[in-house]
């Protein structure tokens, strides 16, 4: 009876601390794609005001057909915004719409795209069209750097999280 209890809590230890390593690995996997889904979509809104020069309220539904999850909800945030101006400029409903979206974005990632807010519909196409350039390589870069860092990352959370169950059983025992 007792034994079985132990050996019932110790697999509920062993589990949990496996859960965080598993959470950790996703919360960085969502990061990337994230990023991916911002790099891509200021690319996509470069080429756009490149070749057509949309209003601002098309260039952002075209960003949201590209892009998926939070992402796309930050840019349908926008346009709903957007069309209902009230008093308030689109840099500062892009800002708003970017604190209130729960991204997993670092803040270097977050100021990149936030910088972008600063400049569209704002300035002349070669001025947006810079923006979104510089925003779309930063991005891209720490996309580049976190895809060589993921794996080892995640493996290193697996290991220290099953390693910390471990420890706890063994300390428990």
């Amino acid at each position: 009876g007792t034994a079985m209890l132990k050996g019932v809590g110790m697999a509920c230890v062993l589990a949990g601390a496996v859960a965080l390593g598993v959470q950790c690995v996703q919360r960085r996997q969502l990061e990337q794609a994230q990023l991916r889904q911002f790099f891509t979509a200021f690319y996509g809104m470069e080429r756009e005001l490149r070749c057509r020069s949309p209003d601002l309220a098309e260039l952002l539904e075209q960003a949201s057909r590209q892009t998926g999850g939070m992402v796309r909800q930050f840019f349908q945030a926008c346009q709903a915004a957007l069309c209902q101006l009230d008093a308030h400029a689109f840099d500062e409903i892009w800002a708003e719409q970017l604190t209130q979206t729960p991204f997993q974005l670092n803040p270097n990632a977050r100021e990149a795209v936030r910088t972008v807010g600063t400049v569209l519909g704002r300035y002349d196409t070669d001025t947006q069209c810079r923006a979104l350039r510089y925003a779309g390589e930063t991005l891209e870069a720490m996309w580049k750097t976190g895809e060589t860092t993921l794996r080892k990352r995640n493996q290193l959370s697996m290991t220290l999280s099953v390693a910390g169950g471990l420890l706890v059983l063994v300390l428990a025992c």
